[in-house]
């Protein structure tokens, strides 16, 4: 009985704050804009606001509400306050929200630091570097956003069934109630919240682990596939090469998916790793080839800033492909290593993930200034006689 009314109100605590996160982004999106003309002061209130939504809604069910609202507002005003900073590399804020990057950075800092702040709240201060429990929380995250996202999407597909039912014999009751501004971002984030809080409650069934495992049947597939590549590569005298200074984003996609691959297999423990001989060696060989496959990413943006400079989407580039050449390193190492590999890259990992969210952090900040190293380094090239100004990509607008 105590378990089904505490369920019952973490269900409303849930559902109530997806309502007031709804109603939130309606004001937001709606009637701040007539309010405030200072386009800053808006996307301060709009990072404030959706992101302390966002990671409050992550935190509750492993951790109550009480405790959740003070980090997930902290969260939120931290990324803001960069974000505002960030701004100031342009004249005005349309460029700025145009760009893709910093709305990357936003999305990495988000994404590390929810699971991080989860298992402090949740277990203290003493294991908040620990994998486990970390690989478990950013998991059993994703896994609720997931199922509440697509539960949400059916609710819907309900609802408009409905109206349209009812539509048959006259009635517009669903119609007239949706027709109010504020209702639809209301019902959404109290579906949203409700559903995030029920797959917390069945997290024993709606748990990662069924993604994980099926991930895992991937890595079979891509070992041979990656091995093939880089075997024909060698064979062509590596004359293909020179093709790679275009296709920078595909291998560092495919290098990231490699890294996820590898995380997978290995699992949040010893218990819970990949046990089959066979496959242990083949996310060995899979973390081997992550190396050549982001050394392969770095001839290829290291090529395009030679030919064109630095733009902004170049400098996000290369510094995601450093970061996935540094995870290709530190997996190699360790898979090549004897004994107790697995156990040394999970704690890695949580080493790498630190260094993601810091990068991330300063992405924001003049420590790495992407349109200021870009127009120094495009007006250098014109100075230099290497390009004329019509073709410096000044405008930061050349592909990466």
């Amino acid at each position: 009985m105590k378990q089904a009314q505490d369920w019952s109100r973490t269900r409303l605590a849930m559902a109530g704050v997806g309502g007031v996160g709804g109603l939130s982004l309606w004001a937001l999106v709606e009637l701040l804009p007539d309010l405030i003309d200072n386009a800053r002061l808006l996307l301060v209130l709009f990072i404030v606001v959706i992101g302390f939504f966002v990671v409050l809604m992550s935190l509750v069910g492993p951790n109550p509400v009480r405790r959740s609202v003070l980090p997930a507002l902290g969260l939120s005003s931290v990324v803001a306050m960069l974000s505002l900073l960030a701004s100031f590399r342009f004249a005005a804020l349309e460029p700025f929200v145009d760009a893709v990057h910093p709305a990357a950075a936003v999305f990495i800092i988000y994404l590390v630091a929810t699971p991080f702040i989860s298992v402090r709240l949740e277990h203290g201060r003493a294991h908040q570097l620990d994998y486990d429990k970390l690989f478990q929380t950013a998991w059993g995250m994703i896994v609720r956003a997931l199922a509440a996202v697509l539960f949400t999407w059916l609710f819907w597909g309900v609802v408009f069934l409905s109206d349209a039912l009812l539509g048959l014999v006259g009635l517009n009751i669903i119609e007239e109630i949706l027709e109010i501004e504020a209702m639809p971002f209301v019902i959404n984030g109290t579906v949203l919240g409700l559903a995030i809080a029920v797959a917390h409650e069945w997290r024993a069934y709606v748990s990662p682990h069924l993604v994980l495992r099926l991930f895992r049947l991937l890595v079979p597939v891509v070992v041979p596939i990656l091995a093939l590549f880089l075997v024909a590569l060698v064979l062509s005298g590596l004359d293909d090469a020179w093709k790679f200074f275009s296709e920078t984003a595909l291998l560092t996609g495919v290098a990231i998916g490699g890294i996820t691959l590898v995380t997978v297999s290995v699992d949040r423990d010893a218990g819970h790793q990949v046990t089959l001989r066979w496959m242990v060696w083949m996310v060995r060989a899979l973390a081997v080839l992550l190396l050549p496959v982001a050394l392969l990413a770095l001839w290829g943006i290291s090529v395009r800033v030679l030919q064109y400079g630095w733009t902004p989407p170049r400098v996000l580039a290369a510094l995601c492909v450093v970061n996935v050449l540094i995870y290709g390193l530190v997996y190699a190492v360790l898979a090549l290593s004897r004994g107790a590999w697995m156990e040394r890259l999970r704690r890695a990992n949580v080493a790498l993930a630190l260094w993601s969210l810091a990068l991330a952090a300063l992405w924001l900040t003049p420590v790495m200034d992407a349109e200021k190293l870009s127009a120094d380094a495009q007006l250098e090239r014109i100075l230099e006689g290497r390009a004329t100004p019509d073709q410096a990509a000044l405008g930061g607008q050349a592909q990466a």
